[in-house]
């Protein structure tokens, strides 16, 4: 019998029978291009994600390892709804 693994992507229940790198199902087969593969070893965080209001690096978990978690927003969503710091501000300053 093959294992399930769920979980819960921006309000949607996910179910797949593969155990893959999370970055990798997330991006290809979810289509959430927003997630960033920068390094695959999470040394430099763009692959980061919320996980139950948690920060993890998504390159070095497995599908398996997110079973019934819920991951709410990828950050790169997450910063569109904050306000960001205006750096041109600063310059003009200067």
């Amino acid at each position: 019998m093959e294992d399930k693994f769920s979980f819960i992507v921006n309000g949607k229940t996910i179910v797949t029978t593969e155990d893959v790198n999370l970055l990798d199902f997330l991006r290809d087969d979810l289509g959430l291009i927003s997630v960033k593969d920068g390094c695959k070893e999470g040394a430099c965080g763009t692959c980061t994600i919320l996980v139950d209001g948690k920060a993890m690096k998504s390159c070095i978990f497995t599908t398996k390892k997110v079973a019934g978690k819920e991951k709410k927003k990828d950050l790169h969503m997450l910063s569109q709804s904050v306000e960001l710091f205006n750096v041109d501000s600063v310059f003009q300053e200067w």
